[in-house]
């Protein structure tokens, strides 16, 4: 069964190019910065402390 649906692509490479950079334009504009945080920490264990184990995800 064929899909009766009509095509919505843009079928003129200078338009669909055009279109493309407009809509990208229109989203960088609204596009939200999010830095990305690498959280750090130092373990401080005393030294008669036994049978304590570390791992990567911790």
């Amino acid at each position: 069964m064929q899909d009766e649906r009509p095509s919505t692509a843009e079928q003129d490479p200078a338009k669909a190019g055009s279109d493309y950079a407009r809509i990208n334009r229109k989203i960088s504009e609204s596009a939200a910065y999010l830095p990305v945080l690498f959280q750090e920490s130092v373990l401080w264990r005393g030294s008669r402390l036994t049978n304590v184990y570390t791992s990567e995800p911790w």
